[in-house]
């Protein structure tokens, strides 16, 4: 993890390498978040271009958490002590919920295209599609704002409304706009990921998700909630009906041999707590 935080100093120019730093011996050391919060804003806030430092600084925590799931719950709470320094929002939060959206849109196209050389790499575009993942739920389940909960209906959706086929289309979507003439992985293997993205949605904070159903979704979402897809024409967003259907796609790939079989293990654990969730 150091060497990887000593790559984004060298390569973020000269005002992120100071909340870089911060940020790294954080992670780290098991540092207090109130001061680090503190030393950070103030690192922004001093620099040359404040808005610049501040958008560096949103990117390389968003990058972090992509990259690695073990600091998940310290940049948790990082974010809750930045939260609490006024003015509100401050340099940070400001615009931090759509510069998370489009980080969550970035990884959620590369996952389709993979080198040859990202199949031995330690952190694979699966992966950081995961890791975006885990950290999204564990935002959302933690108070932070339950509007996170929106892409976990939006990951679930993706990962268990997709007929084999449909998958196979939507594969070859995502490589016609590039310079990838093959990807590296298949839909097929891509399935894995996906899978196992969505149930830990479920394992994590599927009870919460179910119990709000639509209620934490602001306007602006009705078109996204409303979509049809190969497998659901119901109402629109978190319905009980919804969650038996994602029950029933959990248990149909914990059968599916192409599925990793760790993944199939998870997925039967989802559809196991789907129906416990939805029984009570």
């Amino acid at each position: 993890m150091d060497q990887w935080f000593n790559q984004k100093a060298r390569t973020g120019g000269t005002s992120p390498q100071e909340p870089t730093r911060i940020l790294s011996d954080f992670v780290s050391n098991n540092t207090p978040p109130a001061p680090t919060a503190e030393a950070i804003l103030h690192s922004i806030n001093t620099s040359p271009e404040p808005g610049d430092a501040a958008f560096e600084f949103q990117g390389l925590l968003l990058d972090t958490v992509a990259e690695f799931s073990q600091p998940h719950d310290a940049i948790i709470n990082l974010l809750f002590a930045i939260r609490d320094i006024p003015p509100s929002p401050n340099a940070i939060m400001h615009s931090f919920a759509s510069m998370h959206r489009e980080h969550l849109d970035g990884l959620s196209g590369r996952r389709y295209l993979w080198k040859p050389e990202d199949k031995q790499a330690p952190t694979t575009p699966g992966d950081r599609w995961v890791n975006y993942n885990v950290f999204t739920v564990k935002l959302a389940k933690s108070g932070f704002d339950d509007e996170y909960f929106i892409f976990g209906f939006f990951c679930l959706r993706e990962a268990l409304e997709r007929n084999r086929q449909s998958r196979e289309s939507e594969f070859e979507k995502h490589l016609r706009p590039t310079s990838f003439k093959h990807s590296a992985i298949t839909a097929d293997e891509l399935v894995s990921y996906d899978v196992l993205a969505a149930a830990r949605w479920v394992l994590i904070a599927g009870p919460e998700m179910y119990g709000l159903g639509n209620a934490p979704f602001e306007e602006g979402w009705e078109k996204g909630l409303a979509a049809k897809t190969d497998l659901w024409d119901g109402e629109p967003g978190l319905s009980r009906g919804r969650w038996l259907l994602w029950q029933g796609r959990f248990e149909h790939m914990a059968d599916q041999t192409y599925v990793r079989e760790e993944v199939r293990t998870l997925a039967k654990e989802a559809s196991a707590a789907v129906g416990r969730f939805t029984a009570e």
